[in-house]
C-alpha cells in the first residue's frame, strides 16, 4: 500500500517503508519509524501523532 496518509496505515501494518525524493529515507518496524522526530526529519515540519487502537492520526 502506498500513502502520504498516516490514518490509512491499518493496525494490520507491521513494516513502513518512508520515501523522499523517491528514494528510502527509512524502512522498519511502524512502531520504530513513527515517531514525531522521523517524521520530522523526512517532512521537514513538526508532527503531533497520537496513535488509538492501531490507527495513527498526526497533525
Amino acid at each position: 500500500m502506498v500513502t502520504h496518509h498516516l490514518t490509512d496505515i491499518l493496525p494490520e501494518i507491521d513494516r513502513v517503508i518512508m520515501m523522499r525524493d523517491g528514494r528510502i529515507f527509512a524502512d522498519g518496524p511502524k512502531k520504530e519509524l513513527l515517531t514525531p522526530e522521523k517524521l520530522r526529519a523526512l517532512f521537514g515540519v513538526d508532527v503531533t501523532l497520537v496513535e488509538h487502537d492501531g490507527s495513527w492520526h498526526s497533525w
